[in-house]
């Protein structure tokens, strides 16, 4: 009897814990708050947000709905939330207690979102806002970067509201963090440095690469060429260098360009890797799979000039996916059939494939933005096309060697049937002799 009364007691107290639970809304973020000693500050611990889903609700009906306590925390600590349509509302309390820094760098560390709204409440009640985004031009920005940033100013000692709505047919990632101008300069800064290290690893291999072609004139290294030139366009345009400094005045380029660089980039991989292993001849079916997917990827990036793009890239996103796990089960395929060359190729793809599974997952919202999210694929890529480069060097080698091997092997009989028939005329002048 004793113990039916405790575990009745026991369920009892659990049944209100749980209502308890149901019935409290979730705890309120704590103020955001700026020292002396805060150079950059991440606001998605600070952070409370809704989701629009009809993207119908203004300002106004934002600032009602935190007074109400609809917005809630961030789930799980990360401001990624895949595709999705409608609007993200966020809210943080911003406390300044840096009096020598009265403006601040606000950074949204993520490059294609179509439109961000920035609002500003001060305690007197008057509200500043600010806009940006690649629906605007490039001109809109405070300062020339390729991610939306807002000069903002938090007065000293004073809680400022800070209310930010995104919208975007892209990927919903909203990396939100407030910087000094004298660390959002440095930031710039390094951020210039591991790109430009990035793409003079790509320009050092593509000029190599055309040498080679222009003397050697092998399709191989042509394919190569393409890949590289396409994927390089595929960052450059995700990284926001393209909107940044090819088409700064045109949002419909700057939307249209990822899904036609990515499918620009699978039809070079897949014709690389037709030509590198050699499939028409080694692996027939495969080939013909292969080109199966070059035709969907040059129909999607054709139909990518008139799709919306909340549909055209997360298709292309996709493929990219399909299209590297193809090559590396053919070049498995090849490797097994004893062409050795694929042996660096299956690796150069092997880290690529890291890296685009990496930023894919970031796309849908399944991993957190950190440092190995958001460059891994710039790592990845760039040891792969490395390592092609090298395996495109061995294979030339590979097939010098066999050709001189043939050659030898011809050599070698031609000199045995010239000794035969020498041998032959030796015989029948013995026996004119005779």
């Amino acid at each position: 009897m004793p113990f039916r009364r405790n575990r009745w007691w026991a369920t009892a107290l659990g049944g209100v814990l749980l209502l308890f639970a149901i019935g409290c809304p979730a705890a309120t973020p704590p103020p955001a708050e700026l020292d002396d000693r805060t150079d950059a500050l991440p606001l998605t611990p600070y952070l409370s947000y809704l989701h629009d889903k009809s993207a119908v609700d203004s300002a106004d009906d934002a600032w009602r709905l935190i007074a109400a306590g609809r917005f809630e925390r961030v789930p799980n600590g990360k401001t990624a939330f895949g595709f999705q349509q409608g609007a993200y509302w966020f809210h943080a309390k911003v406390v300044n207690r840096n009096a020598d820094e009265p403006y601040w760098m606000l950074v949204q560390s993520f490059a294609l979102l179509d439109r961000v709204d920035v609002y500003l409440r001060y305690p007197d009640g008057h509200i500043v806002h600010h806009a940006s985004g690649d629906s605007l031009p490039f001109s809109a920005r405070s300062i020339s970067y390729r991610h939306p940033n807002f000069r903002i100013a938090l007065p000293p000692g004073e809680t400022v509201d800070l209310l930010v709505r995104t919208q975007s047919q892209s990927s919903m990632q909203v990396p939100l963090e407030l910087y000094t101008p004298a660390a959002f300069t440095s930031l710039s800064r390094d951020s210039q440095f591991v790109m430009g290290v990035y793409y003079g690893i790509l320009l050092a291999l593509f000029v190599y690469n055309l040498v080679l072609w222009l003397t050697l004139r092998d399709a191989s290294y042509f394919w190569y060429l393409f890949h590289i030139s396409a994927f390089g366009l595929v960052l450059f345009t995700l990284n926001g260098y393209s909107f940044e400094h090819l088409w700064p005045n045109s949002p419909w380029l700057a939307n249209v360009a990822v899904p036609l660089s990515i499918c620009l980039a699978i039809v070079g991989m897949q014709q690389f890797s037709r030509n590198f292993l050699e499939l028409p001849k080694r692996f027939p079916r495969g080939n013909i799979v292969s080109l199966c997917v070059i035709a969907v990827c040059v129909s999607l990036g054709i139909a990518a000039l008139w799709l919306p793009y909340r549909i055209a890239t997360p298709w292309a996103t996709r493929a990219v996916i399909v299209s590297v796990l193809w090559t590396v089960t053919v070049a498995i395929v090849v490797l097994r059939r004893g062409y050795m060359p694929a042996r660096l190729f299956l690796v150069a793809w092997a880290l690529f494939l890291t890296g685009a599974a990496m930023i894919a997952a970031l796309a849908f919202g399944l991993l957190p933005k950190n440092m190995m999210t958001e460059y891994g694929v710039q790592i990845g890529s760039a040891l792969e096309m490395l390592l092609l480069s090298i395996a495109l060097s061995y294979r030339y080698a590979s097939l010098r060697n066999e050709n001189e091997r043939i050659a030898a092997e011809a050599n070698l009989q031609l000199e045995r049937k010239v000794a035969q028939r020498t041998q032959e005329v030796r015989s029948t002048l013995m026996q004119l002799e005779d």
